[in-house]
């Protein structure tokens, strides 16, 4: 899940910060903080679409989730689904053919003898 919190106090390369819930609080870096108004509404938009649901969900589903997105192309929205990859194509799949009848053998099973 996303973790959004409110921004109480700002200095330096540090902010202070409250989680949802008013639960936790402290001091975490800058850098891993996101406050574009884009930003918040697809962190908000996405927890609320994944509240219980994200660790059962495939990549179609979150696929799904994303593109309704206002901005699908956001950094959380590619973020989540690279949690999800898409299962992987096999381009050289393994082929298995039945057994079929050879020119030298006849419908009903027998060979021709070479006489």
């Amino acid at each position: 899940m996303l973790n959004i919190v409110a921004i109480n106090d700002e200095k330096g390369r540090w902010i202070r910060a409250t989680g949802e819930n008013r639960t936790k609080s402290g001091w975490i870096e800058r850098v891993a903080t996101r406050k574009a108004q884009e930003d918040i509404v697809t962190a908000v938009l996405l927890n609320k679409s994944l509240r219980g649901k994200e660790k059962t969900m495939n990549h179609a589903e979150m696929e799904k989730i994303v593109t309704s997105l206002p901005f699908p192309n956001n950094y959380f929205a590619v973020k989540m689904l690279q949690r999800y990859p898409a299962p992987a194509i096999d381009n050289n799949p393994e082929v298995t053919e039945s057994p079929s009848v050879s020119d030298d053998e006849e419908e009903d099973g027998d060979t021709e003898s070479s006489n």
